[in-house]
């Protein structure tokens, strides 16, 4: 056990007020702004540093939840995936809320490696439930420490190397092997799914996008949500996001460093694109951004990313059979119908989700504190470039 009336941790004793002082510490400071509290600060760095020595407690971990894990089965788990601001996240936070969906939250980030000990102790603490509050992103999505986030990405960089290095191919293809992550993920997937009682591992990691076939290789009968959206919109948000990192990071030294710990490479000043294995598109892009031009790299990125999803698609079989593309549009504007594709297609139970469905059809639509302000020569850059791969999805300019 990890928590008594006097909480025990790793044959620690803490007593309660020693509880109370570190439950302070993982919460945040009531501003009504997000921010990261002080204890988390200090053990997203900590784990980092110590990443050898939190394997090995996975595998205790794993150990002493032996008996219980035998029968755990991942069945057909879920993947959520496009270019960030594609809406990606409204799909897992919608999605998560099926009774048989089990995925990381906000709480797991700064102790991922640890799925059943660290729920245990989070559940355990004495942290008062604090008020929603924007996300970083500032983009009108509420979140708490029990939000649905993606978490996952910190586990594939800790058992791949260069998985960011946009100077080399980011692809994961079904010739990929890597033992020790597989065993570790798919145990790691377990503990996740016996903690919260479900059936079902849903996540969100838009770094997938080059990895589907490995994934598929692991889990034959893993089903894909390929999230896309109008090219136009989608680098409005692409270009504002970005700029608002930068700008936060600046203002903030110390989230450059949180941010590489989780993974988190798609904005700011440690910006990396994904090469979906060309280098010199990448290097066309990097020249626009260093002219100024940055709708038009945006505009390459985006027609990179979703020409080599298409491509995959139209090769494998199986991978198309698995996959569902999603067009933001279609989920705001036809949500009915959209929701119901979506759950038919990763086989979630309709009956189970009719409340969640009604309150998501009266609230999804698209942004409105934001509109692309785009000169008649960057809209044109983007229609150029972006045209052909856009249509392959159905978009028409």
């Amino acid at each position: 056990m990890f928590f008594r009336a006097e909480t025990i941790v790793f044959g620690r004793v803490f007593t309660p007020m020693k509880t109370n002082i570190l439950a302070k510490l993982l919460a945040p400071e009531a501003s009504g702004k997000w921010n990261i509290p002080i204890g988390a600060n200090f053990l997203f760095r900590t784990v980092n540093s110590l990443k050898p020595l939190f394997l090995k407690l996975s595998k205790l971990e794993s150990r002493h939840l032996k008996s219980k894990l035998k029968n755990i089965k991942i069945i057909r788990p879920v993947y959520i995936c496009g270019i960030a601001r594609s809406g990606t996240t409204i799909t897992l936070e919608m999605c998560h809320q099926h009774p048989v969906a089990g995925n990381h939250f906000y709480y797991h980030m700064p102790v991922p490696f640890l799925p059943y000990w660290w729920d245990y102790v989070i559940s355990s603490l004495p942290v008062q439930d604090f008020q929603a509050v924007e996300r970083i992103h500032k983009d009108g999505l509420m979140v708490t420490k029990d939000s649905p986030d993606a978490v996952e990405e910190t586990l594939w960089m800790t058992f791949f190397n260069g998985l960011h290095d946009e100077s080399q191919s980011n692809i994961l293809g079904s010739e990929v092997r890597n033992k020790r992550f597989e065993a570790f993920y798919k145990e790691h997937i377990r503990k996740l799914l016996w903690r919260q009682n479900k059936k079902r591992y849903i996540t969100k990691n838009n770094y997938n996008v080059t990895r589907l076939e490995y994934i598929l290789r692991i889990f034959p009968d893993a089903v894909f949500l390929l999230v896309i959206r109008n090219p136009v919109n989608h680098i409005a948000s692409l270009v504002k996001q970005h700029r608002l990192f930068t700008e936060m990071v600046r203002k903030e030294p110390d989230m450059y460093k949180i941010l590489g710990i989780i993974g988190h490479f798609e904005f700011g000043p440690n910006q990396a694109f994904i090469n979906p294995g060309n280098i010199e598109t990448i290097r066309r892009i990097r020249r626009l951004f260093a002219e100024g031009r940055q709708v038009r790299g945006w505009a390459v990125y985006w027609d990179a990313i979703y020409s080599f999803i298409a491509e995959r698609l139209e090769q494998n079989t199986a991978l198309k059979k698995a996959g569902l593309v999603i067009r933001y549009e279609d989920l705001c504007r036809n949500s009915s119908a959209t929701i119901d594709r979506i759950l038919k297609h990763i086989s979630f139970s309709s009956d189970q989700f009719k409340e969640v469905k009604r309150r998501y059809v009266s609230k999804l639509g698209e942004p409105r504190y934001y509109k692309p302000d785009f000169t008649d020569t960057e809209l044109a850059d983007i229609q150029e470039i972006t045209r052909e791969t856009a249509k392959r999805f159905g978009y028409e300019f």
